[in-house]
């Protein structure tokens, strides 16, 4: 009655407030649904007969699909933005299609630049030399090196510095379309810097009960704890500088030099990284048994060694030395804000730290300690844990040791799910049984994201709308596959690259204006409103008329600029 009313009111007065306009309106179906739709009024006059009235025609669109895209487009890319790692996709032949800010700013490129480029251009060239090849390969025997995992690897910014970086790269499948890969990118090397500083300092700062000692590539002696030096019975004065060999025994001293040396020839570990029984010699000649454990640091390149930590344990004092060794792991264990769990080979709770508590929500640590682990998982999987377990131990074939999975976990006392990166490693002590560390992490919040970025990217090119999604500068950020039709030209080429490009050069010559205009008052002339005007196919360069709706998506996070969706369709 409302709307009569208007009609009324322009046919007495000339005054228009629907003719020539188009609206959002809500509609009713026959039997009585309602639907949202987009209605645009012309007037229609006979122009033989100025008394007559003049007739009025109604375009009617259902719209509801496309405010349902919307609504997925603002939340997938809202979750995009909002994260605060990197987050990457791209194609099966490695151009970047997408990157968030954190991205932006972990690698000091903007959007603009990275889009529509090769991922390799993130990556040392020792690395990206390789990638084409690496890509090629997954594709063509799908067996997944990196996929589905965690790699720590060497990153490149724009400025030429490397990084660490922890990534995790995820195949996207939606069907109709071609695969894509989702990665996060973490920038580790604070981390390792912390926990390479952490070792140090810890283990050789004079209240260490461990002793260890600190080498340079060739050999010779850099630092080494008080226990060292109440061990050896030398001084840091008299023992720094000097070449390790003097802290072993003839036999052992004179083939040292060779092994340092094949080890920076070939990169085959055969001591480092694991620990071996040798005989160690004092300052006075005599000698003692001892166990040594060798760790390797390196460079920031991620190649060449920085330094070997060697840690030593005397058989003799062994007992003190565990004893005093278990005190110190359980205080850094329940200080450790990821999750830690340790089992015997039964699958027997013996710890879990507080961050296992707090993510599974387990009331106290009485609950769970001496207990089976299978109570913190889904049936499913507890079901075939026991299996797991023996079969390891009897063939040591590892499906799970030394490896890092995704899996779920169950919250303590419901059937409610968790999702969880697990990382297990084994603990082998001599004259015990063998148990097993486990490293915990909730992973729900990542899987949000990739869902949220799947779901939006799907319904926008499943849309049988031309969706163009841009920055506030006029670069695309987004094309679906009816504008690649639409406008006779591949996603690759038009994202990256202005919005202009799909105009004919009277309407292109002004855009750059109407958007610093917006920029800078705000005023929607366009935004929010439907349009009809001219697009130019890329392709052919022919010029027709469609209908351009805008939707601005905005965010509440202070310094992320808001995109234009831009909805288009053929004008007929």
């Amino acid at each position: 009655s409302e709307r009569l009313e208007r009609f009324f009111f322009y046919l007495k007065t000339g005054i228009r407030t629907i003719i020539g306009s188009t609206r959002v309106i809500s509609c009713k179906r026959w039997d009585d649904t309602y639907f949202q739709a987009e209605i645009t009024v012309r007037e229609v006059k006979d122009l033989s007969d100025p008394k007559a009235l003049p007739n009025f025609v109604g375009y009617l669109r259902n719209i509801e699909s496309e405010l349902q895209i919307e609504e997925a487009f603002r939340e997938g890319n809202a979750m995009l933005e909002l994260a605060p790692i990197p987050i990457l996709s791209i194609t099966l032949r490695g151009t970047i299609s997408d990157v968030n800010p954190a991205g932006e700013s972990t690698f000091g490129y903007t959007k603009a630049e990275l889009i529509g480029q090769n991922i390799k251009m993130l990556m040392p060239k020792h690395i990206s030399d390789q990638h084409d090849m690496y890509l090629d390969r997954y594709l063509k025997t799908r067996q997944k090196t990196v996929i589905d995992t965690i790699r720590h690897v060497v990153g490149q910014r724009k400025n030429g510095s490397n990084f660490h970086v922890e990534i995790a790269v995820r195949e996207i499948h939606v069907d109709g379309m071609e695969n894509m890969y989702i990665g996060y990118v973490k920038d580790v090397t604070g981390d390792l810097k912390m926990a390479e500083a952490a070792s140090l300092n810890e283990a050789v700062n004079s209240l260490s009960s461990v002793p260890l000692i600190v080498i340079d590539p060739v050999g010779e002696i850099l630092k080494l704890s008080q226990a060292a030096e109440d061990l050896f019975g030398y001084t840091q004065t008299e023992i720094i500088g000097q070449n390790i060999k003097t802290l072993m025994p003839n036999s052992i001293a004179i083939k040292h030099d060779r092994y340092l040396e094949a080890y920076r020839t070939t990169r085959k570990k055969t001591i480092i990284d694991s620990s071996r029984i040798v005989q160690g010699i004092r300052k006075d000649g005599s000698q003692f048994a001892c166990e040594i454990g060798v760790r390797e640091v390196l460079h920031d390149d991620g190649k060449t060694t920085a330094v070997f930590v060697g840690y030593i344990r005397n058989l003799d004092e062994a007992a003190l030395q565990v004893g005093q060794s278990a005190e110190i792991n359980a205080m850094m264990m329940d200080l450790a804000v990821q999750g830690v769990v340790i089992i015997d080979r039964y699958g027997t709770v013996e710890r879990i730290n507080d961050a296992v508590l707090h993510m599974l929500r387990i009331p106290d640590r009485s609950h769970i300690i001496g207990k089976n682990i299978k109570l913190l998982m889904p049936d499913v999987i507890a079901n075939e844990h026991d299996g797991y377990l023996s079969r390891y131990y009897e063939t040591r074939e590892k499906h799970i040791v030394d490896s890092q999975k995704q899996t779920t976990g169950k919250e303590w006392g419901t059937t409610k799910l968790i999702p969880l990166e697990v990382a297990v490693r084994e603990i082998i002590e001599k004259g015990k049984e063998i148990r097993y560390l486990g490293y915990i992490r909730r992973i729900d919040k990542e899987l949000e994201i990739q869902t949220a970025k799947k779901t939006s990217a799907a319904a926008l090119d499943l849309s049988p709308y031309a969706t163009v999604v841009i920055d506030a500068k006029g670069t695309v950020l987004m094309f679906s596959r009816a504008a690649e039709a639409m406008f006779e030209v591949a996603a690759k080429d038009v994202i990256g690259k202005n919005v202009k490009m799909l105009m004919p050069p009277e309407i292109s010559v002004h855009h750059d204006d109407y958007l610093a205009t917006y920029r800078r008052t705000g005023e929607k002339h366009v935004v929010d409103s439907a349009r009809v005007v001219n697009g130019r196919a890329v392709g052919s360069g022919r010029v027709f008329t469609v209908q351009l709706q805008i939707k601005e998506c905005t965010f509440s996070i202070k310094g992320l600029e808001s995109v234009f969706v831009g909805y288009i369709a053929y004008y007929p």
